[in-house]
This record gives structure tokens, sequence and C-alpha cells, in this order.
């Protein structure tokens, strides 16, 4: 199996993906039902969390070859400069754009230098005063990031167990938001889109890698069973 493969279906995915939080925003601006469309207009916020399934997919898929070939485990340097280069670059472009556009709504100097400082470390979702403020999209990257740099803590248990990992990233995810819950703030968006809130979301794209691994591992599969675990997959 060569060292680097393109998994072709994640751009599909994230066509999808792309296609529900734009239609979603639509809906929301335009206020426009759709007909029979509506349903999937106003669910089309789960893009984010599909997102976020890919990019534990991604994350995970070479660690979980790795393991399953053999090889040594990608270095935790490299794995940082790839999100790195991945990341950054257009990140500060879509930052830079954006602070010049809506500069007025900064208020003062004070203010624009703690949401330059908190979305440059890329903090900005842990303050509900500046969680979406220089463009709301940004949080998710926010997010992400946060995610990358726990992960090199994570990815060593999730190898020795992926099943075990995953249900604990479940629970993590299942007790913040019963706290949450209990506390009566599930109705805030800041609240409920913090990143507790989405480890079980990586970790089902950690575990589908995994199990794509081990499936090819054990040869072609027959096309009706294909077929069925790629319905059951999409569902």
């Amino acid at each position: 199996m060569p060292e680097r493969e393109r998994l072709d279906v994640l751009d599909g995915l994230r066509g999808l993906a792309i296609l529900l939080v734009v239609w979603y925003h639509v809906w929301l601006v335009s206020g426009q039902a759709f007909g029979l469309l509506s349903l999937i207009a106003q669910a089309g916020f789960l893009g984010v969390d599909l997102f976020f399934f890919i990019s534990g997919f991604c994350l995970f898929y070479p660690y979980a070859r790795a393991t399953l070939e053999g090889r040594p485990q990608p270095s935790t340097r490299r794995f940082f400069a790839r999100r790195f280069l991945k990341i950054v670059p257009s990140y500060l472009i879509a930052l830079f754009v954006f602070a010049t556009i809506y500069h007025a709504q900064f208020g003062s100097s004070e203010n624009m230098a703690l949401q330059l400082a908190t979305h440059l470390t890329f903090m900005h979702t842990l303050s509900p005063n500046t969680f979406g403020t220089i463009s709301g999209p940004l949080w998710t990257v926010g997010i992400e990031v946060q995610f990358y740099l726990l992960f090199p803590l994570i990815v060593p248990w999730f190898r020795r167990s992926p099943i075990a990992g995953y249900a604990a990233l479940i629970v993590v995810s299942e007790t913040y938001r019963f706290a949450i819950g209990a506390a009566g703030l599930s109705p805030s968006f800041w609240w409920i889109n913090q990143l507790p809130a989405f480890f079980d979301v990586f970790g089902a794209g950690m575990v589908a890698a995994y199990g794509l691994v081990r499936l090819r591992a054990r040869g072609p599969l027959h096309p009706r069973t294909s077929t069925l675990l790629s319905g059951v997959a999409f569902a």
C-alpha cells in the first residue's frame, strides 16, 4: 500500500458539508422555507459536525495504517507541521480581510487588540466576548486547532483500543452536555459549541478510520457487503 493515499470520497463529503452549511446560512438570512426541503435547510448546521467527523478521520487514518501495517507512527513534529501549513496561512488571510472590512465593530483599540490576540492564538471560542466576533464561522477553526493540540495526547490510548478510546470521548461529551443542560445553559450558542461537545464527533471519525483500515486488511469486500456498509455509514 502506498505511503500516501488520497481518499477521494472525503472530497465528496467535504462538498456535502459545505453545501449543508451554506444552505443553512441562506435559510437563516433569507427566511425562505424551501418547501419540502426546509428540513434539510434547517438541519444544515450538521455540516459542521460532518467537517469535524472528517477531520477526526483524516487525523487518525495515518496512525491506524501505521499500527496495522507495523510501521513507525507519524512524528508529533510532522503532525503539527502539516496542521500548521493546512490551517494558518489561509486563516491569517481570512482574519486580516474580515478585521479590515469590519474594523469599525471593534469600538476601541483595546478591544481590537483583545479580539486579534484571542483569534491569533485560536482561543477566541473560550469567551462569549470573543466568540464569533470578527467572523462567525471562525469559531469552528478555533475548535479544530484546540483539538489538534490535544490529539497527540489522545492518540496513544486510542491506538491501544479504538473502541475504548471512542467510548471515553463519548463519555466526555455526554457529561459536558448533561452538565450544561442541568445548569440551564443548553440554549446558549456559546456553551453548546465548546470543544467538549464535539469530542465524540471527532472520535467517530477516528474510529471510522480504524474500521476502514481493518476492513481493507481483510481483503476486498463482496460488492453487496460494500454497498451495505456504505449505506450504513452514509446514514
